[in-house]
């Protein structure tokens, strides 16, 4: 839910969503939506959710730099 910065309705059903990657090393997801409020037909945008992303090992590279052949 997300609060009308206009009239202060809360309105429930985003328009659209989308996420984005933030922060230093890309270790938070942020969802944002865009809203329309039915008392005053205005869009907005507002945060939906926040969330931590899983720290994932970075797969190695093959064929390992040691073994790479030269010609």
């Amino acid at each position: 839910m997300a609060k009308c910065s206009i009239c202060g309705l809360e309105v429930e059903k985003p328009l659209k969503t989308w996420t984005v990657v933030v922060g230093k090393n890309r270790r938070t997801r942020i969802t944002f939506g865009t809203f329309l409020c039915e008392k005053c037909r205005r869009k907005f945008k507002a945060s939906i959710g926040k969330e931590p992303m899983k720290n994932e090992p970075k797969p190695k590279p093959y064929p390992p730099p040691y073994m790479t052949m030269y010609i």
